[in-house]
């Protein structure tokens, strides 16, 4: 997705210029950090390491913003969603999804692709589009710098590099933090399928 940046800490020589590196959402928590001067140790979850939960995964992108410089995150995949997500959001379906620079992979069977106009949502969308479903078995293969809509499917074309990334699905699956979110009936699932298969804010 697009971003912009403005403020009185961009620095003057980065204002009206354009960058085209990858940033994850999470991202934004340790360069806000940055922006703000705040200590390394105050953009810590203290709390999470106390309980041995895993660590942030934000990485600070402000100087590779700033100066044009490669982004902190290349060559490093990301895993989109996992077979940890839970049935109410992904009816059912199991699919994985993990974007590396420019390759993206899905594998399994997931729902919603689809293609939409330059006016979405509107009357002719949901609920009738659910679910769309995409069987992509043992991975779709799509370069998103080229192909940002994912209509052309390179897993065929490109088998190598099919392969790499399938083998870091499989590796960055093992690494997905899945808590115990309760069982059917219990408050946070309610919640999900109550609200079309949206986590909402409840009481446990």
């Amino acid at each position: 997705m697009p971003a912009f940046v403005s403020g009185g800490a961009l620095p003057l020589a980065a204002r009206n210029t354009s960058w085209d590196g990858v940033v994850h959402i999470a991202d934004w928590y340790r360069t806000f950090c940055t922006v703000a001067g705040l200590p390394a140790k105050s953009c810590q979850d203290e709390r999470a390491t106390t309980a041995a939960l895993p660590g942030l995964d934000s990485i600070d992108m402000w100087n590779a913003i700033t100066t044009a410089g490669a982004s902190p995150r290349k060559g490093k995949p990301m895993l989109l969603s996992s077979y940890a997500s839970d049935p109410a959001i992904s009816f059912g379906l199991n699919s994985s999804t993990l974007l590396v620079d420019n390759w993206k992979i899905i594998v399994g069977t997931t729902v919603l692709g689809v293609w939409t106009g330059p006016s979405f949502p509107n009357a002719s969308g949901y609920p009738r589009l659910l679910p769309s479903v995409v069987r992509c078995g043992q991975g779709c293969l799509f370069d998103v710098e080229v192909d940002p809509g994912e209509h052309n499917d390179l897993s065929a074309e490109q088998p190598a590099k099919l392969a790499e990334l399938q083998q870091m699905v499989r590796r960055e699956s093992k690494l997905v933090y899945n808590p115990d979110r309760g069982q059917p009936g219990n408050a946070p699932c309610l919640a999900a399928e109550a609200n079309g298969g949206f986590w909402a804010p409840y009481l446990a």
